[in-house]
């Protein structure tokens, strides 16, 4: 599932990242502030419209490989695994209506 939803997210968003949804991200102080006052998803689609976001207002982002354990016992469910691709279009609709500018 989780390839298949980075795959819609590619498609929807045009973002070129492998993984959105590890939850290390850095950003300096400026950028945050900018890229964190337009943002109004919550959840999973969080990661994908931050970096959205970033991208929209021409930061440069890399992705760098991180070490991460699998925590037994956490799950995903299919009502949240489907909140997810709702909210991709989420970013796309704010994008398209003009909530991330500046």
């Amino acid at each position: 599932m989780g390839r298949f939803f980075n795959l819609v997210m590619r498609v929807v968003t045009g973002l070129p990242f492998r993984d959105t949804q590890c939850g290390f991200k850095l950003f300096d102080t400026a950028a945050a502030r900018q890229i964190f006052d337009r943002q109004k998803l919550e959840g999973f689609g969080f990661d994908v419209e931050v970096l959205f976001i970033a991208k929209a207002l021409g930061y440069r982002a890399i992705e760098v490989p991180v070490r991460w354990d699998d925590v037994a016992g956490t799950k995903v469910t299919m009502l949240r695994g489907f909140q997810a691709f709702v909210d991709l279009v989420r970013v796309r609709w704010n994008a398209l209506r003009g909530a991330y500018k500046s």
